[in-house]
């Protein structure tokens, strides 16, 4: 589940820079090793935005 190709990362972030909507999240606790990390994917994402930010969300228990 989840993205794993960085194309498709930034092709969804891109969408969402396009429908105006504010910010795009990731978990920062990976759970497979197929996922980004967080921290450098939302880098990633936000050199391909202009106007959405991002940041870490981390659900527990």
């Amino acid at each position: 589940m989840g993205i794993h190709e960085p194309g498709v990362l930034v092709s969804q972030a891109r969408n969402t820079d396009r429908d105006g909507l504010d910010v795009v999240t990731m978990t920062d606790h990976p759970y497979a090793a197929e996922q980004f990390e967080a921290y450098a994917a939302l880098g990633y994402v936000l050199g391909a935005t202009t106007h959405s930010s991002c940041s870490p969300a981390v659900v527990t228990r």
